[in-house]
């Protein structure tokens, strides 16, 4: 597999224990009074939004092993709902390190990506999940499904759509 070249990478462990040092972050919940309530544990937190009713965070982090070949954002990372005490009450995903995506500028990552709440439910998700390996070059009919699952995340995901094309995101409303 041919990879793809980026400036300004981890070069060594000592990078990695730097960017670790910076990335780590503790979210906490500040409500209008000034209280603030420590959510979790200190993480390396790419993403935290929460969900339209109030109710729920979408939490994205990354994890090691970490690369000295590609971004942090392909990096192994876990996708989690979090109550607002912090609990992970839902893992959406577990992606790995990904070091050789195929060639290509549509080229994706498998496994969920685009993941957002949609604005217009109270605690919906959606997100986009490559049909093809995330190889633009594969003949497929089907190259992206949009999939969608909602509080309290008993039931399975569900397809909401299903594109001959690369899913760019939604206009919720």
């Amino acid at each position: 597999t041919q990879i793809r070249t980026y400036q300004d990478l981890l070069k060594n462990e000592a990078d990695a224990r730097l960017f670790e040092h910076y990335l780590r972050s503790q979210p906490v919940l500040l409500d209008l009074a000034g209280q603030a309530v420590k959510l979790g544990s200190p993480a390396l937190v790419t993403s935290l939004a929460p969900s339209p009713d109030g109710r729920y965070l979408l939490q994205q982090r990354i994890e090691r092993p970490f690369s000295y070949l590609v971004p942090f954002y392909n990096f192994p990372s876990r996708i989690e709902v979090l109550d607002t005490q912090g609990r992970v009450v839902h893992e959406v995903a577990r992606l790995p390190l990904v070091e050789g995506l195929p060639t290509g500028n549509d080229a994706v990552r498998t496994g969920v990506r685009e993941i957002e709440w949609r604005s217009d439910a109270p605690a919906t998700l959606v997100w986009a999940e490559a049909q093809d390996g995330g190889d633009p070059s594969r003949e497929v009919a089907i190259r992206d499904a949009v999939m969608m699952q909602a509080a309290p995340f008993e039931q399975p995901p569900v397809t909401l759509a299903q594109l001959a094309m690369r899913y760019g995101g939604t206009q919720w409303g």
